[in-house]
């Protein structure tokens, strides 16, 4: 997942309600001749069933989208709605973030849906209210946008116990918020990859997802680790340490991948002597043989 750094531009207008303008521009002298608002519950009743029928067939679609269900969000909260409908806009949001790979409408959706509305308003699915505060503990155990350490691959501790303590019992007790914890307490313990690789085992598509980012800056930490506990090591355990032997990982897998990272980290590891095996260092007292570069 990435931050929203991007112009979404303007969206192309198919209808009227694409016309709508967010709330908060229309806060000036002209508000009274706006016309038709979002902060009419019709409106965005209207609007949120006219988004679900847009196509998701390219990522300017989705971007299109994110700022759609953004402008739209904004309208439920001004207009202080909180029920049933209310969760649906942000959940739909989360969604649509999600797939659209834009991890700062994403965290802003969340934080409202999972603090603010679920406990106003019971869910009508315990698994959707589930995977959405799991979803939201990932983005805060992979957010290292604060670390002041470059090798650092988790976030603040303190504020991810701070809001998994505020999850109901029943929430605390779900599988997508237990494997946020766990892969926060794999991240903690410099790396547990062991732990990390279970943990990705279980999770579903949308985890995968929101966990890709942090794995591209904790495949390599996890490679030195190895690199020091090791001479060699089988070629499938590595993959299964370096979470590089499933589908679906989010930043590509297998062995292309390894030979890339291989490369980059361990750029005078020996030469390969043995099928099946990879050499991460020479043993004391034999020279190393670079491996050649591929061409």
């Amino acid at each position: 997942m990435r931050r929203t750094q991007r112009d979404f531009g303007s969206i192309p207008r198919t209808n009227d309600l694409d016309s709508l303008s967010f709330v908060s521009r229309q806060l000036g002298p002209d508000a009274a001749s706006s016309g038709t608002s979002l902060r009419d519950h019709a409106v965005q009743e209207r609007f949120l069933e006219h988004i679900l029928s847009k196509p998701r067939a390219s990522q300017v679609d989705l971007d299109h989208l994110v700022m759609s269900v953004r402008k739209l969000r904004e309208g439920v909260l001004a207009s202080g709605r909180v029920d049933a409908f209310a969760v649906r806009v942000y959940e739909t949001a989360a969604r649509i973030c999600i797939e659209a790979g834009h991890t700062a409408e994403l965290f802003k959706s969340l934080i409202h849906l999972v603090r603010e509305l679920y406990p106003a308003v019971p869910p009508d699915s315990a698994e959707t209210q589930a995977l959405m505060s799991g979803c939201l503990l990932l983005l805060l155990v992979c957010d290292v946008s604060q670390a002041g350490d470059p090798e650092r691959c988790h976030g603040d501790a303190r504020e991810i116990v701070q809001v998994y303590s505020q999850l109901p019992d029943g929430v605390r007790s779900s599988s997508p918020v237990e494997r946020a914890m766990r892969l926060l307490s794999a991240l903690v313990r410099d790396i547990d990859y062991v732990a990390l690789s279970r943990v990705l085992a279980q999770a579903g598509a949308v985890e995968r997802r929101l966990i890709a980012g942090m794995l591209a800056r904790a495949r390599p930490r996890i490679l030195r680790i190895l690199a020091r506990a090791y001479f060699t090591i089988p070629l499938g355990v590595l993959l299964r340490h370096l979470c590089l032997d499933g589908d679906g990982d989010g930043d590509g897998g297998g062995e292309d991948a390894l030979a890339q990272l291989l490369a980059d980290v361990l750029p005078a590891r020996p030469a390969q002597t043995q099928a099946g095996v990879v050499a991460l260092r020479a043993p004391p007292g034999q020279r190393a043989r670079p491996m050649k570069a591929a061409a």
